[in-house]
């Protein structure tokens, strides 16, 4: 069974969630027909065909790496080691819990690409192997002033 929180239900409508999770699948599906690299680099791609705005995926290693991000602010960075935001090292830390724990739902705060606001975000985390994992998700309304 999919893990889902309380609070990625309240805040997303099903249609919502089911657009999400055909967006991974869709990825997963583009990482095995054309490498992994090919597939970091069109999920970093603001053109894209994997930034359905407000949705895109993003690939982060287990050590915290982001591999794939449509925000070149955070792409090759380690978000343990090279920030000192601690929403973005918190935000890892949870998806990288998520991921190990065989993926499914989880909410956290990520700096919005468009608005550059912190936001609440709700994503679908998948992992890939051991490696590396991938998400997608949806910002909710509420904002929080970025710091």
């Amino acid at each position: 069974m999919e893990k889902t929180s309380n609070y990625a239900n309240s805040v997303t409508s099903e249609s919502e969630r089911e657009q999400v999770k055909a967006l991974v699948r869709e990825a997963i599906r583009y990482i095995y027909d054309n490498g992994k690299e090919a597939a970091f680099e069109e999920f970093s791609n603001r053109d894209g065909k994997f930034y359905q705005k407000p949705i895109y995926i993003f690939a982060i290693d287990y050590r915290g790496k982001m591999l794939a991000h449509i925000d070149p602010t955070v792409l090759g960075k380690n978000l343990l080691q090279d920030t000192s935001d601690k929403h973005l090292t918190n935000a890892v830390r949870v998806l990288i819990n998520t991921a190990n724990e065989g993926g499914g739902w989880v909410s956290y705060y990520w700096n919005n690409p468009e608005t550059h606001v912190l936001s609440p975000k709700i994503s679908y985390v998948v992992p890939i192997n051991r490696e590396y994992f991938i998400g997608a998700g949806y910002f909710t309304e509420v904002n929080v002033p970025a710091s």
